[in-house]
């Protein structure tokens, strides 16, 4: 009895440490995408969607951009993720902690694919199809 114990406060342990590493991650890697340069970052970091591989202006406009909204999605994400890491530790149940955990994660899926959405609206509304800025219109 005492060894599923041990199991379950380490379950629990890690979820709370998936939890809130998720928002700290997305703040981290969106800081690195706005400063670093397209010529210093590693390959395995990169975003690269059919739509930002067209130009080097591109690409970098997406990085930047991606990585904004890296930075805001997770400063939104990082509260709900503390709170509902604070309020399931306090129990030491790990199936509460993985049902606290879901809405989370749904959160964290939409965000990547709302970041990679936006993204490449935005890239399509300044670039042309083969990857030049395009003019501002005149109103």
């Amino acid at each position: 009895m005492e060894s599923w114990l041990f199991e379950d406060w380490l379950f629990a342990i890690f979820m709370c440490l998936i939890n809130v590493w998720m928002p700290l991650l997305l703040i981290f890697l969106g800081h690195y995408y706005m400063k670093k340069p397209l010529e210093e970052m590693p390959v395995i970091l990169l975003y690269g969607s059919p739509v930002s591989m067209k130009s080097d202006e591109m690409y970098d406009c997406a990085h930047k951009y991606s990585g904004r909204l890296m930075v805001r999605w997770g400063w939104a994400l990082l509260p709900s993720s503390i709170m509902v890491v604070l309020g399931a530790m306090g129990t030491g149940d790990a199936l509460l902690l993985c049902f606290l955990c879901m809405p989370l994660w749904l959160l964290y899926i939409f965000a990547g694919i709302w970041i990679t959405i936006a993204t490449n609206r935005v890239l399509k509304r300044n670039f042309d199809h083969e990857g030049n800025w395009k003019a501002p219109t005149e109103k």
